[in-house]
C-alpha cells in the first residue's frame, strides 16, 4: 500500500479522535488574519503585509483599548470588527452610557462568543497607563523600548552560492537573512521606529553594499491634541482602497466583515516590506467634524531603464539585490508624490475627497503585449477620488469613485446590513475600467489589482444557534479586456460556504467548500488561441481542541481538484496537525506542525498559514509529494529578554532537486532556521 495513503488514514483517524476531545482557539489569535494571508497568497497578492497589524495587536495586549472612550478609528484598527459591530458598540455607549462590565457585549447584535473572545485581550473598561502630555520626564520613565535582532538562513547550499571555476558565485553575499528593528513608544503620542534588513544573497558591508544593510526604514511619529505628524516612512489608507491605500488590507474570505474597507488614515510605517509605503512627511489635523491630511513623498524604486529615451520597461517589487542585474536596477526610478485628503465626519455619515499628483524621473513604457494596451505609460499621473459611508438603521452603506488622468475611472459601492439578530448580509458592486491607473490601489477585486474588472459580490453570515455559524458568498466577475495568459475578454465566478461549530470554550470545528471558475488560454499550440474554463475546488475540514489548560491541538485536512478544458483533472491533498503548548509558570512555550501533502503540480497547490517567530509569518504553497515539519520555541530569559527559535524541514518523495535557477537545491530536502532575540524595556 502507498506509504502516503497510510499516513493519510492515520492522520484522518487522529483528526476524528481529536474531535471527541475538548479545545478552544487561543483567544489572542485572530483566525481572520491567517485566513486573509492564505487568501492573499491564493489570489497572487505578493505585496500583502500584515506585520504592522500584528505589531499593533501585540501593543494593544499591553495597552488595551478603553471601550468607554475609544473612537471609531481605534475600534476599526483592531482589524476584525465589521462596521456594523463598531456601530452597535458606539450606539450602545451613546444610548446607555458607559459599559460597566464586558459581559454587556453579549447583548449587542453581531457580538457572538467568538468575536468577544477575540476582543478580550485587546479591550478594557478603563484607561490603562493613560498618557496625556509629552514631557521629557514622562518620555523617559513611561516610554517603551523594543529591539528585535533576527538571523535566519536555508541550510542547504543553493545554486547561486556555488563558485565557478573562477571562484565567483552568482550571489556574492552570504545566505543569511539579517534584520534589526528598534521601536520606541510613548503611548499613542510619540513613536520612533528604525528597521534594517539584509536579504539572503545580498552583500553586507562589502562589494557594492558599503552601507551595510540593503534596506533601511525609519520614522518619527507625534500626536498631540488633534494633530498627527509623521517624518520618514508612513502609510495612508482612505475610502475603499480605490484611490489611495497602502499597508494592510483584506480581500475576499469567509468573514464578510472584511469586505468594507475601514481606512485608518495616516500611520507610521514599521514593516520590513520594501514596497507600498511613502517616504517624506505627512500631517493630519482634525477640527470639530472636519479633517485634513497633507502628504509629500519621494522614494527610489527598483526598475529596468532601457533605450536612448531612458524608458522604464520593468518595475521590480521583490526588494532583492543579489545579482549584478538586480543591483543595477536598485533605486533607478524616483517616485515622487504629493496630495491632500479632506473628510467631513458626522455621527451617522462621512464623506471624503482625495487628490494627489505622482511624478517619475523616467517615463514608464506600457509594454508591447496586447493585454498591456491600456497600461499606464508616461511620467506623471493625477488621481482624484470621492468616498462615503453612511449608517441608516441596521445598514451601513459605503463606496468610492475614482478618476485617473491620464486614464479612466473606477467605482465601488456596497452595503452591509443586519437583517435580524444573528443574520448579516453584504452586497458589493465594482466597476474598474481597463485604463484606470493607481499605484496604491487595494480595493476588493478578483485580480491582484483593481483594474479591468466588473463584479458583484454577495455574502451572508448566519448564526444558526449559539454554537453554529454559517458563512457564504458568491462573487461573479468579468474582465472586459485581455489579461496575462488570457487573450480575450473573460469571466468567472467563485462560490464559498463555511460552517463553524463551537462547543463552549473547548472545541471548534469548521468545514469549508470553495469552487472557483475562470477562463484562460488553452494549452494547445495552435495558430488561434481559444479560452478554456479553469475550475478549482477546495474542501477543508478543521478541528481545534484544547487538551489541557495550556495544551492545544489543531488539525486540518484539505482536498483540492483542478481541471482545465478537456485535459484530465488532477487532485491532491494537504493535512497537518499542530501542537501548541504554553505551560503555566514555565519560561518555555512553543508550537510545532507535521504536514503531509500530495498535489500533482503547481496548478493544484494548496496554501497554509504557518506560525513563526515574533511578528513573523509565512504562507508556503504545497505542491508535489512530501512531508513538512516545523517547530517554534520561545524562551523567556528575563522580564526584558526573550529568545525565539524556529526550525523547518520539507522532504519531497519524488524529487532529486528543489527549486530552479540560482535558487536550485540538489537533493530532496530543504531546511531553514531562524533565531530572534527581543530586548524590551
Amino acid at each position: 500500500m502507498n506509504s502516503n495513503l497510510i499516513v493519510l488514514k492515520v492522520m484522518a483517524l487522529l483528526l476524528i479522535a481529536g474531535v471527541t476531545g475538548a479545545a478552544q482557539n487561543n483567544p489572542a489569535e485572530d483566525p481572520s488574519i491567517q485566513e486573509a494571508l492564505e487568501a492573499a497568497a491564493e489570489y497572487g497578492n505578493e505585496s500583502a503585509d500584515y506585520t504592522v497589524l500584528a505589531e499593533h495587536l501585540a501593543y494593544l495586549r499591553k495597552h488595551p483599548v478603553d471601550l468607554n472612550d475609544a473612537a471609531r478609528s481605534e475600534l476599526a484598527e483592531l482589524g476584525f470588527l465589521s462596521p456594523l459591530q463598531v456601530n452597535a458598540l458606539l450606539s450602545h455607549r451613546s444610548e446607555h452610557g458607559a459599559f460597566i462590565d464586558l459581559l454587556e457585549l453579549q447583548g449587542l447584535d453581531g457580538f457572538g462568543l467568538d468575536v468577544i473572545r477575540l476582543m478580550l485581550p485587546f479591550i478594557a473598561l478603563h484607561p490603562v497607563n493613560p498618557l496625556s502630555k509629552l514631557t521629557l520626564g514622562k518620555m523617559i520613565t513611561h516610554g517603551e523600548h523594543e529591539m528585535l535582532m533576527s538571523y535566519g538562513r536555508i541550510v542547504e547550499r543553493q545554486q547561486g552560492y556555488l563558485r565557478n571555476d573562477s571562484g565567483v558565485s552568482a550571489y556574492p553575499g552570504s545566505p543569511a537573512r539579517l534584520s534589526v528593528r528598534y521601536r520606541y513608544k510613548y503611548g499613542n503620542l510619540l513613536g520612533v521606529s528604525m528597521t534594517m534588513e539584509k536579504d539572503p544573497g545580498e552583500e553586507f558591508f562589502s562589494g557594492k553594499q558599503h552601507a551595510g544593510f540593503d534596506f533601511y526604514s525609519g520614522n518619527i511619529f507625534v500626536r498631540q491634541n488633534h494633530t498627527k505628524i509623521v517624518l520618514g516612512d508612513y502609510s495612508l489608507q482612505f475610502g475603499q482602497g480605490l484611490s489611495l491605500w497602502s499597508g494592510t488590507s483584506f480581500g475576499k474570505g469567509g468573514a464578510i466583515s472584511t469586505i468594507p474597507r475601514q481606512g485608518t488614515g495616516l500611520k507610521p510605517y514599521s514593516s520590513a516590506g520594501e514596497v507600498l509605503f511613502f517616504r517624506g512627511a505627512a500631517t493630519s489635523v482634525s477640527w470639530k467634524r472636519f479633517g485634513v491630511t497633507t502628504f509629500i513623498s519621494s522614494r527610489n524604486e527598483d526598475a529596468e531603464v532601457e533605450g536612448e529615451n531612458k524608458e522604464v520597461s520593468t518595475i521590480s517589487k521583490t526588494g532583492l539585490h543579489r545579482t549584478g542585474t538586480e543591483t543595477d536596477r536598485k533605486g533607478m526610478l524616483t517616485h515622487r508624490l504629493t496630495g491632500v485628503n479632506l473628510v467631513y465626519a458626522a455621527p451617522h455619515f462621512s464623506i471624503g475627497v482625495i487628490n494627489y499628483y505622482t511624478r517619475f524621473n523616467h517615463s514608464i513604457a506600457a509594454g508591447n503585449y496586447q493585454y498591456s494596451k491600456y497600461a499606464f505609460s508616461g511620467n506623471s499621473l493625477v488621481n482624484n477620488g470621492f468616498y462615503f459611508q453612511c449608517n441608516w438603521r441596521n445598514t451601513y452603506f459605503f463606496g468610492e469613485a475614482a478618476q485617473s488622468d491620464p486614464g479612466g475611472g473606477a467605482g465601488v459601492c456596497g452595503a452591509i446590513a443586519s437583517l435580524s439578530p444573528g443574520i448579516a448580509m453584504v452586497v458589493l458592486y465594482r466597476n474598474y475600467q481597463e485604463d484606470f491607473h493607481s499605484f496604491f490601489n487595494q480595493a476588493v477585486s478578483e485580480a491582484s489589482t483593481a483594474v479591468n474588472e466588473k463584479g458583484l459580490y454577495e455574502g451572508l453570515s448566519i448564526s444558526l444557534n449559539r454554537n453554529l455559524e454559517l458563512q457564504a458568498y458568491t462573487d461573479y466577475f468579468k474582465f472586459p479586456w485581455l489579461r496575462y495568459r488570457v487573450d480575450g475578454p473573460s469571466q468567472g465566478y467563485e462560490q464559498f460556504v463555511q460552517l463553524n461549530y463551537n462547543y463552549k470554550k473547548s472545541l471548534k470545528i469548521s468545514f469549508r467548500y470553495r469552487n472557483r471558475k475562470k477562463e484562460e488560454n488553452g494549452d494547445e499550440n495552435t495558430p488561434v488561441t481559444f479560452l478554456q474554463p479553469v475550475e478549482k475546488r477546495n474542501c477543508r475540514l478543521e478541528a481545534d481542541l484544547q487538551l489541557a489548560r495550556n495544551l492545544e491541538i489543531r488539525n486540518r485536512v484539505e482536498w483540492v481538484r483542478y481541471a482545465k478544458g478537456p485535459a484530465t483533472a488532477e487532485s491532491g491533498y494537504l493535512m497537518f496537525q499542530d501542537l501548541v503548548a504554553a505551560p503555566a509558570g514555565s519560561r518555555f512555550s512553543g508550537n510545532m506542525r507535521f504536514a503531509v501533502f500530495d498535489t500533482p503540480s503547481f496548478n493544484s497547490r494548496v496554501y497554509a498559514y504557518e506560525n513563526d517567530i515574533l511578528y513573523g509569518y509565512s504562507v508556503p504553497a504545497f505542491q508535489n509529494s512530501g512531508t513538512r515539519f516545523y517547530i517554534n520555541l520561545r524562551f523567556r530569559l528575563s522580564r526584558h529578554v526573550d529568545v525565539w527559535f524556529r526550525y523547518a524541514v520539507t522532504r519531497y518523495t519524488h524529487l532529486d532537486e528543489i527549486g530552479s535557477g540560482m535558487d536550485r537545491i540538489t537533493g530532496n530536502r530543504k531546511q531553514d532556521f531562524k533565531v530572534q532575540c527581543r530586548f524590551a524595556l
